[in-house]
């Protein structure tokens, strides 16, 4: 072949045992190279570096993980199965959850759920790891099967969260946190991206077409990898990268503004601590344009370029 990349199938000989080695990828959070969890106080946010984050809710799909070997071999991860992972013919996905609802700043999440998982686990028949890429999101073939063929009721686990409502489409990556800035004013945030513009006659996503108007998958490859050693880290210092922690207040946003009319807030210019972006056009949700851009992705046609991501990394840490 002329690629470089040759995908193998467990058929062939070449790089590959023959037979299937388990593969484990462990995902971990971190802010400013420090790991952090549900009691964290994160620091270092905001145009002037002084607000601060409480994790609340923290969760994203990872799909179609690929590995490819030293010698450049490459093929599908094949997922074990567990609660955390499916896989049918349109693809493979795994929910990575790092947070509970009982711990820290994580027992005040109206949005979490109790189940945790850092890891995914699957076979390779290939001698060594030495690359691996994936997506982060539900893939949209998946999500067209899943959603024509199930109800919130019945949906195979771990698909049975993340949606934006059932059938309109899937949330991809989730994170709900606390706010306080220099002056502890306190403030929420919200970085919900996720597949929009999947509906159109039909009240199913993609009952009527093959993708989401807007995909928003974004593509991460980690090069020079080791899954024995490394750790893949998502790092909130580039996710909030270029981000400015401070909200426009709203009636819908802060109910001691309940009783004054759209106009006369628009005339306030009042603003408290927070972010917000649900994968909107960024003249209705500014914040969206950095954080789809650290993401790797392109807020106007939802495409990823993996080569501009830089929320997800690796380090060495066994």
């Amino acid at each position: 072949s002329s690629s470089s990349t040759t995908i193998v199938d467990n058929n062939n000989s070449g790089s590959n045992t023959g037979s299937s080695q388990s593969i484990t990828l462990n995902f971990t959070p971190k802010s400013f190279g420090e790991n952090i969890d549900c009691s964290s106080v994160i620091t270092g946010f905001g145009l002037d570096g002084q607000d601060t984050v409480q994790m609340q809710d923290l969760r994203f799909y990872v799909s179609d993980v690929v590995v490819t070997s030293s010698n450049g071999q490459s093929e599908s991860l094949a997922l074990v199965s567990n609660e955390f992972q499916y896989a049918d013919e349109t693809g493979s996905v795994s929910l990575i959850d790092f947070t509970d609802v009982v711990t820290g700043y994580c027992a005040q999440s109206s949005s979490g759920t109790a189940r945790t998982n850092s890891q995914i686990t699957g076979t390779t028949t290939l001698s060594d790891v030495a690359q691996v890429d994936f997506t982060i999101g539900v893939p949209q073939a998946m999500m067209k099967e899943i959603t024509a063929s199930y109800t919130t009721e019945d949906a195979p686990t771990p698909l049975n969260e993340m949606f934006w409502s059932w059938a309109s489409g899937y949330r991809h990556f989730v994170f709900n946190f606390g706010v306080l800035n220099a002056a502890s004013d306190e403030g929420s945030g919200a970085v919900h991206i996720g597949s929009r513009n999947c509906v159109d006659a039909a009240a199913t996503a993609l009952a009527d077409k093959e993708s989401c108007e807007f995909v928003n998958n974004p593509q991460i490859s980690l090069s020079n990898f080791n899954p024995s050693t490394d750790v893949i880290t998502v790092n909130l210092d580039a996710l909030f990268n270029g981000v400015s922690f401070v909200q426009e207040v709203s009636s819908e946003s802060d109910h001691m503004s309940m009783d004054m009319s759209s106009d006369e807030m628009s005339m306030t210019g009042t603003t408290r601590p927070g972010v917000s972006c649900h994968s909107a056009p960024a003249e209705s949700q500014p914040d969206c344009a950095p954080i789809f851009n650290n993401f790797g992705l392109s807020l106007s046609d939802g495409t990823a370029n993996a080569a501009n991501n830089s929320v997800f990394q690796f380090e060495t840490a066994y």
